[in-house]
């Protein structure tokens, strides 16, 4: 099923293993707002790292309930949170 993102949405954003980022070290997803939507599986991030501090991802890739799982660290990627 796929969930039509929004403006605002909160997802979770796993960044690449390149990215220096607080949290990342344990591969622990971090906190972002959608800021664009490009359509169902393409959005614009306010990623907030492990620190509090705000950053921007552009055109990341939204995975939806049954895609494969990623595999690939040299790109990031956002997800639904779990329920």
């Amino acid at each position: 099923m796929i969930i039509t993102p929004t403006t605002g949405a909160v997802v979770h954003y796993l960044p690449t293993k390149e990215e220096d980022l607080l949290a990342f070290r344990e591969r622990r997803p971090l906190a972002a707002t959608i800021a664009y939507v490009w359509g169902d599986r393409l959005v614009n991030l306010m990623v907030i790292d492990g620190g509090g501090t705000p950053f921007n991802r552009k055109s990341v890739v939204l995975f939806q309930e049954g895609d494969p799982t990623r595999a690939d660290d040299d790109c990031g990627y956002c997800k639904w949170p779990e329920k």
